[in-house]
C-alpha cells in the first residue's frame, strides 16, 4: 500500500515562487523531496518544477522592481 500524499498548499507554493526560494528551500517549507515537488507540479501544472519556478517567479521580479523604485525615489 502506497504512503498518503503530502499536502502542498498551490497558493503557498505560488507565493514562495514569487519570494523567489529556491527548490531546497520550497522542500524544507512543505517537509518534501525534489522528486515528490516535481511529481506535485506534474500532476497540478503539467510541467516540471523549473517551469513552473520560471512562471510564478515573474511576480516576485515585479513586486521586487516596484519596491526598488519606490526607494529610488525618497
Amino acid at each position: 500500500m502506497a504512503r498518503p500524499r503530502k499536502e502542498i498548499d498551490q497558493k503557498q507554493f505560488e507565493n514562495l515562487c514569487g519570494l523567489q526560494c529556491t527548490e531546497e528551500e520550497i522542500c524544507g517549507w512543505f517537509d518534501i523531496t525534489d522528486k515528490t515537488l516535481n511529481r506535485w507540479c506534474k500532476r497540478v501544472y503539467n510541467k516540471s518544477f523549473s517551469e513552473v519556478f520560471r512562471e510564478k517567479r515573474s511576480k516576485g521580479k515585479i513586486s521586487l522592481r516596484r519596491h526598488q523604485f519606490q526607494l529610488a525615489e525618497k
